[in-house]
């Protein structure tokens, strides 16, 4: 018996659903009812809840329980009178039938005087009650079917709805420990998902290496969720101590499946030296290993990683030296749709790119995602104009007249409209000045109108690194950077000099945000800044992803994800990802609104070359 049911066995004892007698002689009466057709009595149009009631208990008594609550929910719906009989009866045939939280609406609409609050109270506790009976045996099903998914789930609930995510580890930790009997990997992982790190402090290693040997890699992403669940990292960085110190060969200790789930996990969660301790583990283990061309097996694919990552013992990239009262040559890459593109750049001076000789190359499409303002479709007047009294009038002269009608009046305003929805080279060069590279396409023509905005993303990426290794021109930094990301007044002045040092020396890119786990191993991709030679490997994450059906890198999935496929790029190229404390992010900006002064001036334009008309009332009114 389950701890619930302990408490409230006793009370439920002398609780069964019953129906109330709410009146006596109702079924005994002389209906005038088609009992050749009883559904003909859902038809609750000019009934009184006395005529409802009748035909209810009509529908009931022929065996069509369904109905006749169907009914009485019909009836309680379709009138603003309330009828506490109606809602008694629908309240206890809903018990009746277990439909539990339709009973909760019934019995929360139902008001009581106090004398009859008793009676109210048992039939809210049955439907409690039942609610808890219903939820172990739905639970119990889930378990039983799978336990591995139900884990995943329910480790997903920490990031969406930390307060549902507690309510439900709580439940699982003192309702059905019963589960706890059962010695399989779906159990393992549920015990993951709720950080019960009692069960592994004994056994630990077994326990965990039995876990690396079970799961792929976007499956420990999430039972290990990085920052999140703190206690589950504690627990590979224990395990990873322990294998650092042994003896034993680490093959002897792990299948290469477990090595290499390791190493994805390790990737977000050691610290640097730790992962290298690591790396060598694996050079040493497979320093007899060719690397083969394909990767679809973990022997191979660690081979090559641990071989890709630049270790301190190792000779580091030999470019020319700079000095720090230097002035840098950087390269900024801008990919994407152009949104929020202005307000985001002047958010760039903070960055003290003025100190250093910069060169802008951007590869974009035509439209930047500002979407037409039609009256009714919801919100898109809202996102176009940042008069809320102006989009109140707009939206009123919908109603009235008509998108067309309005067009029609307004044929200039509309014409801007359209034009500030599309980007051009002079608006760019406007904002940006010169320009060392420029492509704008089109994502509705073929072939980017069957990509998916992932592809989008992954296309343009790399599109723009090729289009800067493409002029051979020499640049000690890049940052491939979104073009709405902004910053924020920066505390400590940005150090470009020492940024140069680590990615060279360290093999490692700079982001909006340090490798994690949450559906998958993950990194920022809103920005990357390092050596040309990372950037340019980080870009190929676009050609990394497409050759995967044929290539199969070990692990990789073969859909373009955000975050995660230039993450596991970034993992086979032997590069690190890290964020840079002292860059302060600032949030993605949205496309620029039109502003009132703005909309006077084009309406104005419009009106002066026609007689006055009443929509310009309506519209002028809301501007002055």
């Amino acid at each position: 018996m389950t701890f619930i049911k302990k408490v409230v066995s006793r009370v439920t004892q002398s609780v069964k659903p019953e129906i109330s007698d709410l009146t006596t002689d109702l079924e005994t009466k002389e209906l005038n009812l088609d009992r050749a057709n009883p559904f003909s009595a859902l038809n609750v149009d000019d009934l009184s809840a006395d005529e409802v009631i009748k035909k209810a208990y009509y529908l009931k008594k022929k065996g069509f329980l369904d109905a006749s609550t169907g009914m009485l929910i019909q009836y309680v719906n379709s009138t603003d009178v309330e009828n506490n009989e109606v809602n008694k009866l629908l309240l206890n045939w809903l018990i009746e039938q277990q439909s539990y939280s339709k009973a909760f609406n019934s019995w929360h609409n139902i008001s009581e005087p106090t004398h009859d609050k008793f009676q109210l109270m048992k039939s809210g506790f049955k439907i409690f009650y039942g609610q808890i009976t219903s939820l172990e045996k739905t639970a119990d099903t889930m378990i039983d079917n799978d336990a591995l998914n139900f884990a995943l789930e329910v480790s997903l609930l920490r990031k969406v709805d930390p307060k549902g995510y507690t309510l439900t580890k709580d439940y699982i930790i003192n309702c059905i420990s019963k589960w706890y009997k059962r010695e399989d990997f779906g159990i393992e992982a549920l015990r993951l998902s709720i950080e019960d790190n009692d069960h592994f402090r004994e056994n630990s290693f077994q326990k965990l290496r039995r876990i690396l040997g079970a799961f792929v890699p976007w499956q420990l992403s999430k039972l290990f969720r990085y920052p999140l669940f703190q206690s589950n990292a504690k627990l590979i960085l224990d395990f990873c101590d322990f294998l650092l110190t042994d003896t034993a060969p680490l093959i002897d200790r792990l299948s290469p499946k477990a090595q290499f789930n390791l190493l994805v996990l390790g990737y977000a969660i050691f610290p640097t030296y730790k992962f290298n301790e690591y790396l060598r583990k694996l050079r040493l283990t497979y320093s007899q290993e060719k690397i083969e061309e394909s990767l679809c097996k973990p022997e191979s694919a660690l081979c090559s990683i641990s071989k890709a990552f630049l270790l301190p013992e190792d000779k580091a990239f030999i470019l020319n030296t700079v000095t720090k009262s230097s002035r840098l040559r950087l390269a900024i890459c801008i990919s994407g749709q152009m949104r929020g593109f202005e307000a985001a750049f002047e958010s760039w001076r903070h960055l003290g790119l003025d100190h250093h000789n910069v060169d802008f190359y951007i590869h974009t499409w035509e439209a930047i995602g500002r979407r037409f303002p039609d009256p009714d479709v919801n919100g898109t007047v809202q996102r176009v104009f940042d008069s809320p009294k102006f989009c109140e009038a707009y939206l009123k002269c919908g109603r009235l007249f008509g998108i067309e009608a309005i067009q029609q009046a307004y044929p200039g305003f509309f014409s801007s409209i359209e034009k500030s929805a599309v980007i051009t080279q002079d608006r760019l060069q406007e904002v940006y000045g010169t320009l060392e590279g420029l492509v704008i396409e089109k994502e509705n023509q073929a072939p980017f109108s069957s990509y998916d905005n992932q592809q989008k993303m992954h296309y343009k990426i790399f599109s723009v690194m090729e289009m800067v290794k493409a002029t051979d021109k020499k640049y000690d930094l890049v940052i491939r950077i979104r073009p709405d990301k902004s910053f924020n007044e920066q505390n400590v002045p940005i150090d470009w000099h020492s940024m140069l040092t680590e990615s060279r020396e360290r093999s490692v890119v700079f982001s909006e945000e340090p490798l994690g786990l949450r559906e998958n191993l993950v990194m920022g991709d809103q920005y990357a800044i390092g050596s040309p030679e990372l950037i340019h490997a980080y870009s190929q994450a676009w050609n990394f992803i497409k050759s995967v059906p044929k290539s199969k890198p070990y692990g990789v999935s073969a859909a373009y994800a955000g975050h995660s496929s230039l993450a596991y790029c970034s993992l086979y190229n032997g590069i690190r990802s890290e964020k840079r404390q002292h860059i302060q992010n600032g949030p993605l900006k949205d496309i620029m609104k039109i502003t009132e002064k703005e909309i006077l001036t084009l309406l104005k334009t419009d009106i002066s070359h026609r007689s006055h008309i009443e929509m310009d009332t309506l519209l002028l009114s809301a501007l002055n």
